[in-house]
């Protein structure tokens, strides 16, 4: 995915503002390292609407400001949490919420507008209670004193006054993580979750398969520990690397059956993760169904197969 790094919105908050918080961080946890403000009446009577993913419609009564800076989730998103450090992917519209002008409208096209690293060492607080610790799918409206994310000078670029508060909205599109494999493959391929759940897309890379076993944990769940002998439910996408072509499709749920009587890689894959994980496993022909492949499947004894697993919570 493609993130615009030209745009003037993130510049021109972070420049003036890591290090301006001015909100007490002990009472504004939402979890270790993300920032939650209380929700209030100036922005529990405004009207947002729920359109995520296209430019929304507001309304907010003309001179709003505020002492302290308040949230809202107009939208829950279905897809994985933006957790400390990762980098979400995001529009994000600004509205000078004491004048009810636009100060900076993201585009909407798909494709997210900005790219934020929910860090509260470099960013401030307004954009980390925005999108950290929400989940992908999700539109948040945060109404911002001007402090607490342009400091004591507002923005004469947005044309937001010292005194001006701002509404800020975010809908978070998806999640960008260090990819840290096991074993010596880096080149995986790519697999996006929608927003709104379901099966997910996986884009195979343009080389070769790895030769050896390659388990990448793309988000992992709070449930517990899994053991050979459990038989967690599962749905889960199989991909023939060397066809290109799905032999397990993700709409089909697999339950009652051990973790220990898969493949060796599947199995290998599986055990020792936790429930409420997506896991993508890359099998060579040995680590999946041996010199003999399965025919049935489409699979031949040299083919590298993908699966893309994810763990229900309970």
């Amino acid at each position: 995915m493609k993130i615009r790094s030209s745009l003037a919105l993130l510049a021109a908050v972070s420049v003036l503002l890591v290090g301006c918080s001015s909100t007490d961080d002990s009472a504004n946890k939402f979890e270790e390292g993300c920032v939650a403000f209380p929700t209030g009446k100036q922005l529990d009577s405004a009207k947002i609407s729920d359109n995520f993913g296209k430019e929304p419609k507001i309304e907010i009564a003309k001179g709003t400001k505020v002492d302290s800076s308040q949230s809202r989730v107009i939208v829950q998103g279905k897809g994985e949490k933006v957790r400390p450090k990762d980098t979400a992917v995001v529009d994000i519209s600004l509205y000078n919420a004491t004048t009810n002008e636009v100060a900076f409208m993201a585009q909407y096209d798909g494709q997210g507008s900005n790219s934020l690293q929910v860090d509260k060492s470099t960013q401030v607080e307004s954009l980390i209670a925005a999108v950290g610790c929400h989940t992908v799918g999700s539109r948040v409206a945060v109404l911002s004193t001007p402090k607490d994310l342009f400091g004591d000078a507002g923005n004469e670029q947005l044309k937001i006054g010292k005194d001006d508060s701002v509404l800020l909205i975010a809908d978070i599109i998806s999640v960008e993580k260090d990819r840290q494999l096991k074993g010596d493959y880096k080149d995986a391929p790519k697999v996006e979750f929608p927003a709104g759940g379901g099966a997910p897309k996986v884009t195979l890379p343009d080389t070769n398969p790895p030769k050896k076993l390659v388990i990448e944990v793309l988000e992992k769940g709070d449930g517990a520990e899994i053991a050979e002998t459990d038989s967690p439910t599962l749905q889960t996408e199989g991909i023939n690397w060397n066809t290109g072509k799905s032999f397990q499709p993700f709409d089909s749920v697999i339950k009652d059956n051990p973790a220990n009587r898969f493949v060796p890689g599947f199995t290998k894959a599986l055990v020792g993760q936790t429930k409420g994980s997506k896991i993508l496993a890359i099998l060579p022909p040995e680590e999946g169904y041996g010199a003999g492949g399965n025919p049935q499947a489409g699979i031949k004894g040299t083919d590298t197969i993908v699966f893309v697993i994810d763990i229900a919570k309970d």
